[in-house]
């Protein structure tokens, strides 16, 4: 099961430094998979989106949306807001 809507990598990135409020004094360098292609070998797929298709098929899919998730996630795991 993953979380409903699509993002990337560099967005779940994004998102966490805007949470944190690290997003004026991080910078986030987008790149694509060729920049790790040294140290991580293995040949990349175009798309690693992850579906949820046998639940949407039986009307069960009550997946959160990822950024929903993520806030929930990071701030009662993680940290806890000021």
């Amino acid at each position: 099961m993953v979380c409903g809507g699509q993002t990337s990598r560099c967005e779940v990135a994004s998102e966490l430094l805007t949470l944190l409020g690290l997003k004026e004094s991080v910078k986030l360098t987008p790149v694509t998979s060729d920049y790790f292609k040294q140290e991580y070998f293995a040949e990349r797929p175009v798309s690693e989106r992850l579906l949820n298709r046998k639940l949407a098929l039986r009307n069960a899919n009550l997946m959160r949306n990822w950024k929903t998730a993520l806030t929930f996630r990071l701030f009662t795991t993680f940290c806890q807001p000021e």
